[in-house]
């Protein structure tokens, strides 16, 4: 099966990946990750002072402590996640590129690249005698299956007015 994308999808698909990544407002959330992180300091510090001040036993304070933990590895999960938004897009942009000029890739290659290109674009080859079974590589069924709106579901601008 031959597909590619038309100059005004890659253009669009181009200027929905800008808009995504400038939609991400990277100094707020990190600033609101910061107070967080400064309010579950705080709260750590609070519930050792509950213990040393013997207001709570330590069974209580192991069971607070700990899900105040999971709470503190949930954070830092978070602020890991929102550094890769950058990677994502240009991941995208990558999966695409390479996706849409496979077909011309492959028929300006020479025969050595040919196979390379082959190589690198299918997985699980094999031949029954004189039938050839080629499946695409994981990345290239990435490529295939990219939203068209890498961001999640449209968003109206405004409410209906009923």
């Amino acid at each position: 099966r031959h597909t590619q994308l038309s100059a005004p999808d890659l253009t669009d698909f181009a200027a929905r990946i800008e808009a995504w990544i400038a939609s991400d407002d990277g100094e707020g959330r990190r600033k609101a990750w910061q107070l967080r992180q400064v309010n579950l300091e705080d709260r750590i510090d609070r519930l050792t002072d509950a213990l040393v001040d013997r207001l709570i036993d330590k069974e209580a304070f192991g069971q607070r402590r700990q899900r105040l933990a999971l709470e503190e590895e949930a954070l830092e999960q978070e602020r890991q996640d929102a550094g890769q938004r950058v990677g994502q897009a240009a991941h995208l942009r990558t999966l695409i590129e390479l996706a849409n000029n496979l077909p011309e890739s492959h028929r300006l290659a020479d025969t050595t690249e040919k196979r390379r290109l082959v190589e690198m674009t299918t997985s699980n080859r094999r031949v029954y005698g004189k039938d050839v079974c080629l499946e695409p590589s994981d990345w290239l069924c990435e490529a295939e299956t990219v939203p068209a709106v890498p961001c999640g579901d449209p968003d109206r601008d405004r409410h209906r007015r009923g």
